[in-house]
């Protein structure tokens, strides 16, 4: 163990790397004369921190300033927007108003009427007649198109049937050789 010869009451462990070796900086350090300084530098130190935490609270209270004031400039203008909207349709009401649209004349007396004695027996009989014709016509497209898939499916079975027969006459001499 060293102890300091200064005046200090610091007693250091020796180490075992640098035995010999004895402390150099256990000088009785005057604090006296950097306790100023060090108060000093801890002041504006501290002056620094507070100039600094004063600018963030200065830009953001300015940050927050300026999304209020975009905040009210966008209201403003979508009211302006709306109260526009608002003019030009009572604006449109007003002009449909003051110039009715076209319509059609008020009731006209009773007296010819298009199409009122159109429909005599003669002409529900023909009205009769082009419906049957009609329903016919239908009927025999409908029984044409079941006779053709008819057809088709007979011609695809004989088809299939004379290719499994060609297979199978094929097949026989081949497995009689065996």
């Amino acid at each position: 163990m060293f102890e300091c010869n200064a005046g200090c009451d610091i007693i250091f462990q020796s180490s075992f790397i640098f035995e010999a070796k004895k402390p150099e900086w256990c000088k009785s350090l005057p604090f006296d004369e950097y306790g100023p300084d060090l108060r000093d530098q801890i002041r504006i130190r501290e002056g620094h921190r507070e100039a600094k935490r004063e600018e963030r609270l200065k830009n953001e209270k300015e940050e927050l300033q300026n999304i209020v004031a975009e905040a009210e400039e966008e209201r403003e203008r979508y009211q302006t927007e709306r109260k526009n909207a608002i003019n030009n349709y009572r604006n449109a009401l007003d002009a449909q108003t003051q110039q009715p649209p076209f319509r059609l004349p008020l009731n006209e007396p009773d007296g010819f009427v298009f199409g009122k004695f159109d429909l005599t027996p003669e002409k529900m009989l023909e009205i009769r007649k082009r419906a049957k014709r009609v329903q016919e016509h239908q009927m025999s497209c409908i029984n044409f198109n079941l006779k053709r898939e008819a057809e088709e499916r007979e011609n695809r079975i004989k088809y299939e049937q004379e290719v499994l027969e060609k297979t199978k006459k094929k097949k026989v001499p081949t497995a009689t050789l065996r």
